[in-house]
């Protein structure tokens, strides 16, 4: 081949290669139930009118939709709170009174998560105390990483504890009719025994991260924190209006996120009314006269600064990502009870629950592993539905109420093994990012096993001992 037709050859596959480009696809955890859910749909396995539809609209008292609602209606109310200042008043008031020692202020803010916990639910700890801690970092310059495991750790073990205190423990609830007191008495000595197994194994592990005395600058006042005091007022009564509304409504069966909903528009008729009176100030303001001599004819106005907008903030940080991933978990959830996966899980629980002890011990590990494979809420609504199977209705009614009980430990503790675990754990990892503080899942599961199996195991006896007193 000649020099000049070498050229030529080289030239046109210069060319046809111009004619090809390259698409970069970025998935994450949000998108890849659906990559799946789509293989699933082009390969006939499922339907959109049967698996999908039911997956988002639930069935048996389940009602996937519902849960989203109820999170973002609190993830609302939270994040409108930390916009209005009023969460990093309360940094710097617990840094300023506890902050000198490290030691001690890793007991209080578990403490204070664990209280919080129990009265709330742990998205709503997660939403309020990880800006809390990271600003708490920032203004003293102590590793914030111990205090946010801490918190999200005591978050997950304290919702064990009251019917409210988890959307899991909603769905096993409502699925087998536990009322409100039921579910207190069973539930209140594991999480006890859960959280004080947490917080002795994350102290031993914790000690060398944490230092000892901890530089607190006292030029920074607590009160100067806040920023909008009218929304912060108006904002913490709706807060507490909702959380006794949710204990109220226990006792009459409405459900959460029908109590839920209106506290979060509320608040969002709240701010967009603060909004409104801000902006029209402004203008007010804007065109006062500046006062003028006799030599100047010409009227000058004064020029304030544009208002700023409380309600862009808010619903820019509001957590998007839960909604396609929820979502698509729980239709590959439907998917599988439809494709007769429920049975098969009902025979092979029910093989392996031979005893009260097994059944709780079993479940509760099972359950805690499948948190982190197919999140915690989804994988509650696919165990309950095996649980009420007729299969394992030929269980044994202790073993089958210990099995119940498990699966809402599991669903609880099981969070605190990987980020995947539960939505609080995403929303975790997602509001830390906002505050430049990037924790990784190997490093979260570090922190984080040698505590969920401590606590599994605490929790998991405590439960079996009840079973054995009440069956005596």
């Amino acid at each position: 081949m000649s020099s000049r037709s070498w050229k030529q050859s080289r030239k046109s596959d210069t060319n046809n290669d111009k004619r090809w480009f390259h698409v970069k696809v970025n998935m994450d955890m949000k998108l890849t139930p659906w990559l799946a859910i789509l293989i699933l749909l082009a390969s006939t396995a499922i339907t959109f009118s049967k698996e999908v539809v039911h997956g988002f609209v639930g069935s048996n008292g389940i009602e996937p939709y519902s849960i989203v609602i109820l999170i973002f209606a609190l993830a609302y109310i939270c994040i409108s709170l930390d916009e209005s200042g009023l969460l990093s008043y309360v940094a710097v008031h617990v840094t300023s009174r506890w902050g000198r020692n490290g030691r001690v202020l890793l007991l209080c803010f578990y403490a204070l998560s664990t209280i919080m916990a129990v009265i709330t639910n742990n998205d709503v700890v997660v939403l309020c105390l990880t800006p809390i801690i990271c600003i708490f970092s920032d203004t003293t310059g102590a590793d914030a990483e111990p205090f946010l495991i801490a918190m999200f750790i005591a978050a997950n073990t304290a919702s064990m504890a009251l019917f409210i205190g988890n959307p899991t423990n909603i769905i096993v609830a409502e699925a087998n009719d536990i009322s409100f007191l039921s579910y207190s008495a069973w539930m209140g000595l594991p999480f006890l025994g859960a959280a004080v197994a947490g917080i002795a194994v994350l102290y031993l592990t914790s000690l060398r991260k944490i230092p000892q005395t901890i530089a607190i600058d006292m030029t920074i006042r607590p009160r100067d924190m806040l920023r909008k005091i009218r929304q912060a007022a108006i904002g913490a009564g709706i807060l507490v209006s909702c959380l006794i509304a949710l204990s109220v409504s226990s006792f009459f069966g409405v459900a959460v996120w029908i109590v839920t909903l209106p506290f979060g528009v509320a608040m969002l008729l709240v701010d967009s009314a603060i909004d409104i009176h801000t902006s029209r100030s402004t203008r007010t303001l804007s065109m006062i006269p500046e006062p003028v001599s006799v030599s100047e004819p010409d009227i000058q106005l004064h020029e304030f600064p544009a208002a700023p907008q409380l309600l862009a903030p808010i619903l820019r940080r509001l957590p998007y990502g839960i909604i396609p991933f929820s979502l698509g978990m729980f239709i590959i959830v439907e998917s599988l009870s439809q494709q007769g996966w429920t049975p098969r899980l009902a025979w092979v629980l029910k093989r392996m629950c031979s005893s009260p002890a097994a059944a709780v011990f079993i479940v509760g590990a099972i359950t805690t592993l499948a948190c982190n494979v197919l999140n915690n809420l989804p994988m509650s609504i696919l165990f309950s539905r095996a649980l009420q199977h007729p299969i394992f209705a030929q269980v044994d009614s202790s073993s089958r109420k210990g099995a119940m009980f498990a699966l809402i430990i599991g669903s609880n503790v099981g969070a605190n093994f990987t980020l995947v675990g539960s939505l609080a754990g995403l929303m975790f990892q997602g509001i830390a990012s906002q505050k430049k503080r990037e924790i990784g899942y190997f490093t979260f599961m570090r922190w984080c096993a040698p505590v969920m199996v401590a606590q599994l195991a605490t929790a998991c006896a405590i439960l079996v001992a009840e079973l054995a007193i009440v069956q005596q």
